[in-house]
């Protein structure tokens, strides 16, 4: 994400609306605006920085209408990533999921490698890795919300999460580049 937003300048995390819904507001470089949903922090960036009860106050947010002059929307993660959320959000936008698709053998070198580096997740208070069954839970999630997506007409692009962020930042301004 970070790569696709290298031209865009992000202000500081705040609160978006009402209850749970913080992020950023971002200036391009060509004066455009924009927002990014979630929390741009070091590690784990994104929507699971947001309350798990964020997802209807989202749905309202869209609901009084967003801000004309607003050309994107920044999300990334599972908070909002969901069956239910996605096809209520292309009701009130131009929206394309970009599901990085990666095997499970894939996401559990990943996953141990972050275990060797030290970087865990904290669960009331503990360090504790993302568990084996926890993936399972995730692949299983977001395959749902790209078949339902699917089903509800909505354009799913699906790239190797393999492949370099670079990579994947230019596949998806190549798409953006095909849609203006």
């Amino acid at each position: 994400m970070r790569v696709l937003m290298r031209d865009w300048t992000p202000g500081p995390y705040e609160r978006l609306w009402h209850r749970e819904l913080f992020g950023h507001h971002l200036l391009a470089d060509d004066l455009r605006l924009g927002l990014y949903l979630g929390h741009l922090r070091p590690s784990y960036p994104g929507t699971d920085a947001l309350s798990l009860s964020v997802s209807p106050q989202v749905e309202l947010w869209l609901q009084q209408g967003l801000n004309p002059h607003l050309e994107w929307i920044f999300g990334e993660g599972q908070r909002l990533g969901t069956s239910k959320f996605l096809p209520i959000l292309a009701q009130h936008v131009s929206l394309t999921v970009i599901h990085l698709v990666l095997d499970e053998a894939s996401a559990a070198a990943r996953r141990d490698a972050r275990i060797i580096a030290g970087d865990t997740k904290r669960w009331h208070g503990l360090e504790k890795p993302v568990s084996e069954q926890s993936i399972r839970a995730r692949f299983s999630m977001v395959e749902k919300a790209a078949r339902t997506c699917d089903e509800a007409g909505v354009p799913v692009v699906r790239l190797d999460a393999r492949q370099s962020p670079e990579s994947i930042a230019a596949v998806i301004s190549e798409l953006v580049a095909l849609d203006c």
